[in-house]
């Protein structure tokens, strides 16, 4: 008897779930046609929203459905166009008088900032639309546009042959990287902030110090312009792309570790005489030190090594004016 009457009772649970589910189902075409079809978005959002399951239910019936995703998008669709929330567009970003051919947002999404034809790049707030500033300076089409990681400064390369670092808080220029001999069609910043990267139609990328603009590398190998430059997430790689049909990595050696190679690699350090030559203090580095490099010139800890030909120039140089000197008294 107990048997039956839970069997009865599954029966009708079933009937009621195949129902439900067919209504459902039902009513999220609805919504769906009532948006496409009728444009009627609001009855299709509020169709949308019975066919949907309650977010506070736990029921199996009320888990992802086959005919969830007609609602959602139904929804998705009405409730985006009813509320004038569209992806299509949410703001105007109106003031530059050519084509607009760069864009990028600052790492907050506070700022957005654009590039382009009629030389100028420009910083908009996002919420609003209101333009922050003109960054004026280029003397060519801007054609690339990146923010730093800080969201400090702004970089623009443009066909000028020039790439500029902008404070992007109020669009002073910060510096020039000069050396491209064709236009800079792409630009990057380095993870931590402190390097950029631009690629030229000259066939070349080139590495800058963020903070001064001087330049650090120039990356050569491709056989065309240079139209898409990044960085590997930890820096330590630069990737361009070039019409050339190929990509290209380039492992990029940190200042320190270059320093702590070249020091590696030395034999000795600059002798007492060389140091005054060249006008530097006379106290040793304390990497010399350290390294038992210093002082070179002690034959007690290691013999001279042999002259170069420019120090027996500068020795010969030093004794004929000493010679010179003392005819002349």
């Amino acid at each position: 008897m107990f048997a039956a009457t839970l069997a009865a009772v599954w029966q009708v649970y079933g009937f009621w779930q195949r129902v439900t589910l067919n209504r459902s189902e039902f009513i999220a075409s609805q919504a769906l046609d009532h948006f496409n079809i009728g444009h009627d978005r609001v009855t299709a959002e509020l169709l949308a929203l019975e066919a949907l399951p309650d977010e506070d239910s736990t029921s199996a019936l009320q888990r992802l459905l086959p005919f969830e995703g007609t609602a959602q998008m139904a929804l998705h669709d009405a409730y985006r166009n009813y509320t004038n929330e569209t992806w299509a567009e949410r703001r105007l970003l109106s003031g530059h008088t050519d084509l607009v051919r760069a864009v990028a947002f600052s790492p907050d999404g506070k700022l957005a900032l654009t590039g382009s034809v009629d030389q100028t790049a420009r910083l908009w707030e996002t919420a609003t639309g209101k333009p922050v500033a003109t960054l004026s300076g280029h003397t060519g089409s801007v054609y690339a546009v990146a923010f730093s990681p800080d969201g400090k400064l702004a970089l623009t390369g443009s066909w000028d042959n020039t790439a500029r670092l902008w404070e992007a808080a109020t669009g002073k220029p910060v510096a020039t990287l000069s050396g491209h001999t064709g236009s800079v069609d792409a630009v990057a910043f380095s993870p931590d902030g402190k390097l950029a990267l631009t690629g030229s139609v000259d066939k070349t990328a080139r590495l800058w110090e963020a903070a001064t603009g001087k330049p650090v590398a120039t990356l050569s190998g491709h056989t065309d312009r240079v139209g898409a430059v990044a960085f590997s997430p930890d820096g330590k790689l630069a990737l361009t792309g070039s019409w050339d049909n190929t990509a290209r990595l380039w492992e990029l050696l940190a200042t320190q570790s270059l320093i702590r190679e070249a020091k590696s690699s030395l034999t000795r350090c600059l002798t007492s005489d060389q140091r005054q030559r060249f006008h530097l203090v006379p106290a040793a580095p304390r990497w010399c030190i350290s390294m038992n490099l210093w002082p070179y010139d002690d034959p007690a800890k290691t013999p001279m090594p042999p002259l170069t030909w420019d120090e027996r120039f500068a020795n010969a140089w030093d004794a004929l004016a000493v010679w010179a000197t003392a005819r002349s008294r």
